[in-house]
């Protein structure tokens, strides 16, 4: 009896343990407002990794990167980061004795949005996920900011880069974590 008890119990801890795990997130519906909540973070193999928290278990689900570089961090006791992966490049600073991830720079395939943009994708294809983008930095950088206000460098956004046809080549999700 006491080892059927034991073994239920344990049954039942790995259960809480998986379901605390499991990172419940359901992409915003296309055209809905850009957030925080929402959007600051990038889809790896079907799971959601939101953006300015640590980078272990993304680097996890990424791999190895192809390189890293590490500078003494300006703001922030310890190193920033930046990961190099095929398609793509991660910036982190440190806090707390962890890595925590405030940029995303998307240069290819490997990564795309919480909306599902990739790279390669159309300028309709984004404005029918996104919406028009809240403003443009010059002729080619649509711009969707959470405070949707042009020239807020302390809102945390996400800048598309477009070529002549219309082509994302681009998509930077950045968190501003040196403003004061």
């Amino acid at each position: 009896m006491t080892k059927r008890m034991l073994a239920l119990v344990a049954i039942f801890l790995m259960c809480v343990c998986a379901a605390s795990r499991a990172k419940a997130y359901t992409s915003p519906e296309p055209g809905a407002a850009f957030s925080l909540e929402g959007d600051m973070g990038v889809i790896i193999g079907g799971e959601f990794y939101r953006i300015l928290t640590d980078f272990a278990p993304l680097k996890e689900a990424l791999g190895e990167p192809i390189e890293v570089a590490c500078a003494p961090s300006c703001v922030f006791v310890g190193e920033d980061k930046e990961f190099a992966y095929e398609g793509g490049c991660i910036f982190t600073n440190p806090a707390g004795g962890r890595d925590v991830w405030f940029e995303l720079f998307i240069t290819g395939d490997g990564f795309q949005t919480a909306r599902g943009l990739r790279v390669g994708d159309s300028f309709e294809a984004m404005c029918g996920l996104y919406g028009e983008p809240h403003y443009w930095e010059g002729e080619t950088m649509a711009t969707y900011s959470v405070s949707g206000e042009e020239g807020d460098y302390r809102s945390p956004c996400m800048m598309v880069e477009l070529d002549e046809d219309g082509v994302i080549v681009t998509i930077d999700l950045y968190y501003p974590t040196n403003t004061t």
